[in-house]
C-alpha cells in the first residue's frame, strides 16, 4: 500500500485559517444582520431595541402585517395576529416610531423546538403601529 503525503507549508495553513476565520465571522454576522439577507426592505430595523432592551430583529423574522392584523383586546390593550394565532402584545414590545414604509411591522418572539429543526412562535417581541392604528 502506497502512502500519501499532502504538504501544507505555513503559507498555505495560514491562508486556510484567514480564510475559515472569515467564512465563520461571515455566517455568524449574516445570522442575525438583516442587511445581509438580500432583502433592502427590512433594512431599518437592524439595531432597534423594544422597551425591555431586547433586539427587535432575530434571525430575519420580521415582517409587515395587514392594520387589520392588530385589534385592542376585550381589556384594552392590543392583539395582533401572526399566521393563525393571535397574541397579546406587551407595553414593552409597542414601539413608538413608526416604520419608514408606514406599514404595521411585527417581529415575533420565538422559543426554538426542542430538536432543534424549527421554532414555535409564543408573542410579539416588537410592533410597529401603523399611521391606521
Amino acid at each position: 500500500m502506497q502512502r500519501l503525503s499532502v504538504r501544507c507549508g505555513p503559507t498555505r495553513l495560514r491562508a486556510f485559517a484567514a480564510a475559515l476565520a472569515v467564512l465563520l465571522q461571515a455566517s455568524a454576522a449574516g445570522a442575525h444582520d438583516t442587511k445581509t439577507d438580500g432583502d433592502p426592505s427590512n433594512d431599518w430595523l437592524e439595531g432597534i431595541r423594544n422597551g425591555s432592551g431586547a433586539l427587535c430583529c432575530g434571525n430575519n423574522d420580521c415582517r409587515p402585517i395587514a392594520t387589520s392584523a392588530v385589534t385592542r383586546s376585550e381589556g384594552g390593550g392590543l392583539e395582533v395576529q401572526i399566521g393563525e394565532q393571535r397574541y397579546q402584545v406587551t407595553g414593552d414590545s409597542v414601539i413608538g416610531s413608526l416604520s419608514p414604509d408606514g406599514r404595521a411591522w411585527v417581529c415575533p418572539h420565538v422559543r426554538a423546538d426542542p430538536g432543534g429543526y424549527g421554532y414555535e412562535i409564543t408573542g410579539t417581541r416588537c410592533l410597529f403601529l401603523s399611521p391606521q392604528l
